[in-house]
């Protein structure tokens, strides 16, 4: 039986959702973290408008048969939740048993902060009977903070395409730099040391390939937020294409090591968590102002080269990263 009482993994859970930015993030975070506990196949958020719930996030390869993106107050699993205020336990999602559909058993609760309805959490899971009270009482007894992360997401102002990457909430290119231009500025006024480092993803073109496009949008979500969560508040991390940009200020040349090892170990922890395999790996190349450079195409330039010059990490997975892994609670 599995020991879902509240322990440290919840209250990390928690922290993880609430430190979130932006709806697509807090919901990939949600997503991702709940995996570590809860057994299920896909995860969908559920928000009121007016007289009926609208599908805000959705994760699985084939999820749409079960979620529909527009739900009536009163009608379907969700619906119910959401008039009644009670959850759904171990219910077929399937409009009639019998019928076609991916999933067989599903679990909802209201995400309720005091009398505010925020909105439903369901769980989706392929086989009959997959949940157990157990999971049951992990939703109810952090549904309150779920419902308060949500709230603060949907009044934080939306983000600005031109600027940053919708899919993660981070810098996209020109938002990326624009705060490289700032940050060089600054640091040569002030005398200080900044350090760019530049993360190529190995494999998601492959995974896209192999499991579908949004497996391959949940494993960019789940690193975007993982990087984000594991640096300093003042940093920056952007998001470049299949790459991450890090921008890190008075960063010590003798870090970097350790700094690649503990990408390496999020980035394939989250593959495992997610895929239950190991697909990706990364390549890691620093620059640093002002030894290598003293403007952002110097910067770029060294950092890239160095990049391309090294090997995938993991190449072989070292006994050191294994067990980097495993404290961090990635696999």
């Amino acid at each position: 039986m599995r020991n879902n009482r509240p322990s440290a993994a919840l209250y990390e859970l928690l922290e993880e959702v609430s430190s979130s930015n932006g709806l697509a993030e807090t919901l990939g975070v949600l997503d991702h973290s709940l995996r570590r506990l809860l057994p299920f196949d896909a995860l969908a958020v559920f928000l009121p408008r007016e007289e009926q719930l609208t599908l805000a996030y959705v994760s699985g390869e084939e999820p749409r048969a079960a979620c529909d993106p527009r739900v009536p107050v009163g009608q379907a699993i969700a619906g119910q939740v959401s008039e009644t205020h009670r959850p759904a336990f171990n219910l077929d999602p399937r409009l009639k048993p019998g019928l076609a559909g991916e999933f067989r058993s599903m679990i909802a609760v209201p995400l309720e902060d005091g009398a505010d309805m925020a909105g439903v959490l369901a769980l989706y899971s392929a086989d009959v009977h997959t949940f157990q009270p157990a999971d049951l009482g992990v939703l109810l007894w952090i549904r309150e903070d779920l419902a308060r992360a949500v709230k603060h997401a949907l009044r934080q102002a939306p983000a600005d395409p031109a600027v940053c990457d919708l899919l993660t909430g981070l810098p996209n290119e020109r938002g990326f730099f624009q705060r490289l231009d700032a940050d060089l500025k600054r640091c040569h006024r002030q005398l200080r040391t900044l350090a760019l480092l530049l993360c190529g993803v190995d494999g998601l073109a492959e995974v896209g390939a192999r499991f579908g496009d949004q497996a391959r949008k949940r494993l960019v979500q789940a690193i975007a937020a993982a990087l984000r969560r594991t640096n300093r508040k003042g940093d920056c991390v952007a998001r470049l294409g299949d790459e991450f940009a890090l921008l890190l200020e008075e960063f010590p040349e003798t870090a970097f090591d350790r700094k690649r090892s503990s990408i390496a170990a999020l980035v394939v922890g989250v593959g495992v968590a997610q895929l239950g395999e190991r697909p990706l790996a990364v390549r890691v190349g620093a620059a640093y102002f002002p030894a290598d450079g003293g403007d952002a195409e110097g910067l770029l330039s060294a950092a890239a080269a160095r990049q391309r010059a090294a090997a995938p990490v993991p190449d072989s997975l070292t006994e050191d990263l294994e067990r980097l892994i495993v404290t961090m609670e990635l696999v």
